[in-house]
């Protein structure tokens, strides 16, 4: 779909993570992202994406499976295990332009931390992990909130983005300097 190539995103890159477009059922119009067991064995559903920027007014930029528990879960998880350095962010996108970039992340789908995935980072194999969460008002409350638990296991560095800024919007330059130990 075009909104994968308006988002840099190459072909091989869309084969790699396996995205797609939907044009019809529930997740019609959506750009669909695949979402692997943390063993990355098997697809567990799949999150669809508003194929725009433009959402129409009261339609959800993103759909999850239905009885979807994204707290079980890390996205990307599969493709980190080993890593020594992890970048956690919020969604999917900033996970593209780390991997791009060839740095190791995970998403949360959200600003919340479940004990499971405290569990799946214990697990990683990770030593370091980078809090990368949005520049705006949730991202900022969010990260107040989880770097005391975080804190608590693991060596975790906490670099603060721009105001609205997010992993995916900055400059590149700027995110690789923020991720670098």
């Amino acid at each position: 779909h075009q909104y994968l190539f308006d988002r840099n995103l190459t072909p091989e890159f869309i084969r790699i993570f396996g995205l797609g477009y939907c044009a019809q059922g529930r997740l019609r119009g959506r750009v669909c992202i695949p979402i692997h067991s943390p063993d990355g064995a098997e697809i567990l559903g799949y999150s669809g994406r508003w194929a725009n920027d433009d959402v129409p007014q009261g339609t959800p930029r993103y759909l999850m499976p239905l009885g979807f528990k994204k707290s079980a879960l890390l996205y990307n998880y599969h493709r980190v295990l080993g890593a020594r350095h992890l970048v956690i962010v919020e969604g999917y996108w900033s996970v593209f332009r780390l991997h791009a970039l060839n740095v190791p992340a995970v998403a949360l789908m959200g600003t919340s931390l479940s004990d499971i995935q405290m569990d799946l980072l214990g697990q990683s194999g990770a030593r370091q992990f980078t809090l990368l969460l949005d520049g705006d008002k949730a991202g900022r409350t969010a990260t107040v909130d989880l770097l005391p638990r975080l804190s608590s296991l693991f060596f975790v560095h906490t670099p603060v983005l721009p105001d609205n800024e997010s992993p995916d919007t900055i400059a590149e330059e700027l995110l690789l300097e923020v991720v670098r130990l």
